[in-house]
């Protein structure tokens, strides 16, 4: 046998060295060049003939494909995944999205019209007693003032002005209603206005009972009738003006904090959404993965397929010409020198061989 090694279908530069076969290449997956020692299966040393190193490097580089094109294929199928997934989780974060900003919007629409009405409400309660309060203390000074004034008026006077008193505290009365509910404002008005007939007739009656020392006083609680209505009329309308700017400011201080709470729960919402979306994609994820090892499985058993099918392709030139069945998986008129013994004693086909180291 010469010492030069015969032309094969292999890559890169073999040589002997110290009678024994190296192999300069690069195999498929590696950065750069380096020689290696043609060392068979168990073997401490490289291979002394050109046979056994051919057929070792031969098995190198069969071995560096499949693993290179693995490797390949699982980078690519990696990404479309990757790819896939990112589509998959935007789809269901948008419709996440979508639902809990109808839903939310939902519970906040109820939920400031219950706030509204809580708070109108409470406003309502507090300007009727804070009105009551400050129309108490009005009517006190004008009681007062009006005890003053009443010495230095006449009987015929006094009339005539609680006459037309009266008829401006109809007529304010009248212009509370356009600004309350009718029915409300009318019960109202009619009570105010007969509460002050009332009095007013009361005092002109105990006038013209009384001697003529109580008739100023009647005169004064004719005067303090009209002022009390009058008083109360006008007060009642900055009561209703001073009502309405708070209620105005407590919807903006609702409106607000209606936003805040929108806002709040929006991110909570979207927080659930993302994680339930993570939940999905990782179970997702754990699916393609278990899709991707069996694809990868099948990818590498087909590689390994044809690269056999290329290394017997390149070996028959070496075969000896002799053939024997495969006693693993059952194959005939397999070459000898694709025949390899396992320890149990079997001859065995490349194919089963792979099996059995697998």
């Amino acid at each position: 046998m010469s010492d030069r090694p015969p032309k094969v279908a292999l890559p890169g530069e073999m040589y002997q060295k110290n009678g024994r076969w190296w192999w300069k290449v690069r195999l498929p997956g590696e950065p750069r060049i380096r020689a290696r020692a043609l060392k068979p299966k168990g073997a401490r040393q490289a291979a002394k003939t050109l046979r056994v190193a051919q057929r070792v490097a031969g098995e190198m580089w069969r071995v560096a494909s499949e693993e290179d094109a693995a490797a390949r294929a699982k980078a690519a199928l990696k990404a479309e995944v990757d790819q896939k997934l990112a589509r998959a989780k935007k789809k269901v974060a948008d419709k996440a999205a979508a639902k809990a900003r109808v839903e939310l919007k939902a519970e906040m629409d109820e939920k400031v019209a219950r706030a509204k009405k809580k708070v109108a409400d409470k406003a309502a309660e507090r300007t009727r007693v804070e009105l009551k309060a400050e129309v108490d203390e009005k009517v006190a000074r004008a009681k007062k003032k009006v005890a003053d004034k009443a010495a230095a008026r006449t009987r015929a006077e006094m009339k005539a002005e609680v006459r037309r008193k009266i008829a401006r505290a109809k007529k304010k009365a009248a212009d509370e209603v356009a600004a309350k509910t009718k029915v409300e404002l009318r019960a109202e008005t009619r009570r105010k206005v007969a509460q002050a007939k009332k009095q007013a007739d009361e005092a002109v009656a105990k006038a013209k009972a009384q001697c003529a020392k109580r008739i100023e006083e009647c005169q004064a609680a004719l005067v303090e009738a009209e002022r009390r209505a009058e008083v109360e009329a006008s007060l009642r309308i900055e009561a209703e003006e001073a009502g309405r700017t708070h209620a105005e400011a407590l919807e903006r201080v609702a409106e607000r904090a209606r936003k805040e709470t929108e806002l709040r729960i929006e991110a909570e919402q979207r927080a659930k959404m993302e994680a339930k979306a993570r939940a999905l994609a990782e179970a997702r994820l754990k699916a393609e993965t278990a899709l991707r090892g069996e694809a990868e499985h099948r990818a590498v058993h087909e590689l390994q397929m044809r690269s056999e099918a290329e290394t017997t392709s390149t070996r028959v030139g070496y075969s000896s010409g002799r053939t024997a069945p495969c006693e693993g998986c059952g194959r005939q008129n397999v070459p000898d020198n694709d025949l390899a013994r396992l320890g149990s004693g079997q001859s065995v086909c490349s194919d089963c061989m792979l099996l059995a180291r697998a």
